[in-house]
């Protein structure tokens, strides 16, 4: 986090009073882990879409992980690591089961969710960081259906996948023209 904060210019946002306040965001994943301190009292709504459970938790822990790069407080790590938005607003939908699968059913059904409950919790920016398998086309279900949420009002941000840096690597639902799709550097500057 203190290189991504370094490159993405975190502390100039900051300066400008830029802190996710006010700012719902939804993240589909496997979960979240609602004890973790970085998260505290902000955590305002949990669906699960695999195991229907009410109460919110993370079997796999990449859904805490993802949500500590996107608000988490760094109190957990006395500010070392805090998120991009550490005052936003958590929705999590559980799409991904303890494994890190998942099913488009599930993805399209947490889509709806977000969609219907995107003014009620104040949501603003969707973070989405799958990738399928699988061939999805521009014209497939799953891709149709990110592209809704940002035909929505919504900034919709997904992963590029786990199969770069090749050419034409990039896996559903980030080859959507019009979400934003985010790739991965380390921390020596290559493109992964």
């Amino acid at each position: 986090m203190e290189r991504a904060r370094e490159v993405l210019e975190v502390e100039a946002a900051r300066k400008k009073g830029l802190s996710g306040k006010n700012v719902g965001i939804a993240i589909m994943d496997t979960g979240i882990n609602p004890y973790h301190p970085d998260f505290r009292g902000r955590i305002v709504a949990f669906s699960d879409f695999v195991n229907k459970r009410i109460q919110c938790y993370d079997d796999n822990g990449h859904g805490t992980h993802v949500a500590g790069i996107a608000a988490g407080t760094g109190e957990a790590s006395m500010g070392q690591y805090e998120g991009m938005a550490p005052e936003s607003q958590l929705v999590i939908a559980k799409i991904l089961d303890k494994d890190g699968n998942g099913n488009v059913g599930n993805v399209l059904r947490a889509i709806d969710w977000i969609i219907y409950n995107k003014e009620y919790y104040g949501i603003r920016v969707v973070n989405i960081s799958i990738g399928a398998d699988s061939i999805f086309e521009e014209e497939s279900v799953l891709v149709r259906g990110v592209d809704k949420m940002w035909d929505s009002g919504l900034v919709v941000c997904v992963a590029a996948g786990n199969r770069g840096p090749d050419r034409s690597s990039i896996g559903a639902p980030g080859n959507s023209r019009k979400v934003i799709t985010v790739g991965a550097e380390d921390d020596g500057g290559e493109f992964i």
